[in-house]
């Protein structure tokens, strides 16, 4: 099965050999789309480590990911695929990057289109994509080699509305679903990663209900890689008492420290308990007045059965510097293997 990790540039250091050995795929992060073009400045600097996890695992395929999904990313996509000679011009610069680097594909990371209001951005995604393709499949071609094209996708229905998702399916290898953000600041607590739909949150978003989607809109179970969060989100100065779900809180709501920091300090801090959601198949932390929601290594073990039932491509994560214990990596990799 398909094991893929998603590393910013600056923590491809943390890698280790034994990992790079168990991965099929990593996404190196990010390419940034920058006045029409793909810059690779920000990853130079981590260049050195390319060789070595070559090395560990000549088998890896390790693909450049562009764009990302930071706000600001989300506006220079749009305008960097106005007409086909735009497109031209980002992909030409992206295949670049390719070749410099020997990068083994491209993760195209536009997790938003439409989202400036532009209905045309759905046109523009679609060929992005199969320009990327046509490039790819020409590279390799020379070079004897398969070129690796996949995406990134967040896992809601208006992403769905707004997206070629059948198209894409016939571009891409793997649509990699973002299983996790699912709730954001709201009026309640709830399970920002959760692997099934808790009967007790109204909002029904889980993996299990986004592959579903994905599959109904065109995406074949072995076009779909299921993502999983390294990292948390938090909620501050929850009320009502209790176990701290789905309660209202008055304090701020925030992305939340990385599984490395919360298995290393939140897991072990009397003050906070763990709580486990059987529906969901996930845990929380809750010490009365914070609430991270979160995954550990009981959640991965749920979302790889979730993955081989039904009959996925494998699983991916976001992001390998988050955890430096390696405990989630090794999590998922024997799931797998299971």
């Amino acid at each position: 099965m398909v094991f893929m990790g998603y590393c910013l540039a600056e923590h491809l250091h943390a890698v280790n050999d034994r990992q790079a050995h168990g991965l099929t795929h990593l996404n190196v992060a990010f390419g940034v789309v920058r006045n029409g073009a793909v810059d690779i400045e920000g990853i130079r600097a981590s260049r050195a480590e390319l060789p070595r996890l070559r090395a560990a695992h000549p088998g890896l395929r390790i693909l450049l990911s562009i764009g990302g999904g930071d706000e600001n990313q989300r506006h220079p996509f749009g305008v960097a695929t106005r007409t086909q000679g735009d497109i031209d011009r980002l992909a030409d610069s992206a295949m670049e990057a390719v070749r410099e680097f020997g990068f083994d594909g491209i993760d195209c990371d536009w997790e938003y289109p439409c989202s400036s209001g532009d209905p045309a951005e759905r046109g523009q995604h679609l060929a992005l994509m199969r320009t990327l393709r046509s490039r790819l499949d020409a590279s390799a071609a020379r070079r004897g080699t398969k070129g690796w094209l996949t995406y990134a996708a967040p896992c809601t229905e208006e992403y769905i509305r707004n997206v070629a998702v059948r198209e894409l399916a016939q571009v891409a290898d793997y649509v990699n679903l973002m299983g996790y953000d699912f709730r954001w600041a709201g009026p309640r607590t709830g399970l920002h990663c959760n692997t099934y739909s808790p009967s007790d949150d109204p909002d029904p978003t889980s993996i299990d209900w986004a592959v579903g989607k994905f599959m109904e809109a065109g995406v074949p179970p072995g076009g779909i890689v299921l993502g999983a969060a390294f990292y948390s989100h938090r909620y501050d100065g929850v009320q009502g008492g209790g176990n701290g779900y789905g309660q209202p809180y008055t304090g701020a709501y925030s992305y939340g420290p990385g599984y490395g920091e919360i298995k290393n300090r939140y897991e072990t801090d009397p003050r906070f308990t763990r709580h486990w959601h059987e529906e969901a198949k996930e845990p929380w932390l809750f010490d009365g007045e914070s609430f991270l929601t979160y995954d550990d290594a009981e959640a991965m073990a749920h979302k790889a059965e979730l993955a081989k039932r039904r009959g996925l491509a494998g699983m991916m994560y976001w992001e390998h510097g988050c955890d430096r214990t390696g405990t989630l990596f090794d999590a998922i990799h024997d799931a797998l293997k299971r």
